[in-house]
């Protein structure tokens, strides 16, 4: 490539925030000041469950939000993620009686004849401030109040963990599935996550794209929804059943 169309491809790490390291079990530092948290939670059987309890949980929420950004006004962002993957069952499991392990065997081969997707939110909460530590208790405690308003969905936070003497970080490793469409752990390194996280070449199209790494292709598509029409709840639900 000749160096007047290099200088036309510009770095994936020159499009992504400044995220810095983590700075402790559950943040990680932004370089541009500030730091962030990400939360897991489960979604919950809609159908059935009660429209009144399904309004009184969205309203409650609708409450903690408001709580939140009263106290913390223009520092706060948070950012929703849904994400929707094929499990597999790859597990074996053998019995000495030979009628439970056919009963086992004829349950899951069920399972293993169709393809079996899990649905998963994240919520990630960006705290800006001058002051880092200070900025990490505010960020702290703001992430044990999400955690005890989400109990209902049994909340996660995204922390580091060890793995053969080598530290991961699992919010690097949700931003990088998102970034990378594929997931791999991301270690923990004297670099910034933003260095790390890239290992994807990100082609864009006309209307898709081009996820490509050293051992797969994906593609992917954005729509900008603008609007939705006065019908109800669950207009997106059809997203919960795709593909």
């Amino acid at each position: 490539m000749n160096d007047s169309l290099t200088r036309l491809v510009s770095a994936v790490e020159d499009h992504l925030p400044k995220i810095g390291r983590p700075v402790s079990e559950t943040a990680t530092s932004l370089d541009s000041g500030g730091a962030f948290i990400v939360i897991r939670v489960n979604g919950v059987p809609f159908e059935s469950v009660s429209r009144a309890e399904i309004e009184a949980r969205y309203d409650g929420w609708n409450r903690q939000l408001a709580a939140m950004t009263l106290e913390k006004g223009n520092r706060l962002a948070l950012w929703t993620t849904f994400r929707r993957r094929r499990v597999s069952f790859g597990d074996e499991y053998r019995f000495t009686s030979p009628f439970i392990q056919r009963t086992v065997d004829k349950y899951l081969e069920r399972f293993r004849k169709h393809d079996h997707f899990e649905n998963s939110f994240y919520i990630t909460a960006i705290l800006t401030g001058e002051d880092l530590d200070e900025t990490l208790r505010e960020l702290e405690e703001l992430g044990e109040g999400l955690t005890k308003a989400l109990v209902a969905y049994d909340p996660q936070l995204l922390q580091t963990y060890g793995h053969n003497g080598v530290v991961f970080s699992e919010a690097y490793q949700f931003i990088g599935e998102l970034l990378n469409g594929i997931d791999e752990r991301v270690p923990v390194t004297q670099a910034t996550g933003r260095d790390l996280i890239p290992t994807a070449h990100l082609h864009f199209h006309y209307d898709t794209v081009e996820l490509r790494t050293d051992t797969s292709t994906r593609f992917a598509v954005c729509y900008d929804l603008k609007d939705f029409p006065n019908a109800g709840w669950g207009q997106t639900n059809p997203l919960l059943t795709l593909p």
